[in-house]
């Protein structure tokens, strides 16, 4: 996912992001993935892991998918708006190896990722977990390929008209 981070540094300082009335550059985004990378990278040893995140800012979350992305790690955004108990459920469902807190990497008691996550490992692919609640209610946990989900926009040109 290369054309990813190369897009993005085409952008450098024009705006990506306004949030907390204050406007954040491409730049500043490659900034923070590089920071998330070189945090994740130093106790995440094996591929795939599955890595939690729940930050409060949008920036902050998009930075986390596209670090663990590179690293070809599995992506688990967990929402912040959660109950304890309802994040626990998708921790466990999900089987999160690791979750990104504000200063550090916290490891959960969760050992292995679900088989179908082995799935991505013979095409050194990255992975994105998400979450509906489906029919019944009870939560579900859908695995997609993150290379393959992004892909689709690489051959999107950038318009002209921003």
């Amino acid at each position: 996912m290369n054309w990813i981070r190369q897009r993005l540094e085409s952008f450098s300082e024009r705006t990506a992001f306004i949030e907390d009335s204050s406007d954040f550059s491409y730049a500043d985004l490659i900034n923070r993935i590089d920071k998330l990378k070189e945090r994740v990278s130093k106790e995440v040893q094996t591929a795939p892991s599955i890595i939690g995140f729940s930050f409060a800012r949008l920036s902050d979350n998009l930075a986390a998918i596209l670090a663990i992305a590179e690293l070809k790690q599995v992506a688990h955004p967990i929402s912040t708006e959660l109950a304890k108990a309802e994040r626990q459920e998708q921790l466990s469902i999900a089987s999160t190896q690791w979750i990104i807190a504000t200063t550090s990497l916290e490891r959960t008691p969760n050992e292995l990722p679900h088989k179908l996550v082995n799935q991505l490992t013979p095409k050194n692919d990255a992975g994105l977990i998400l979450f509906s609640s489906g029919t019944s209610g009870a939560p579900k946990a859908m695995l997609h390929d993150l290379n393959a989900l992004l892909g689709r926009y690489e051959s999107v040109r950038p318009r002209n008209d921003r």
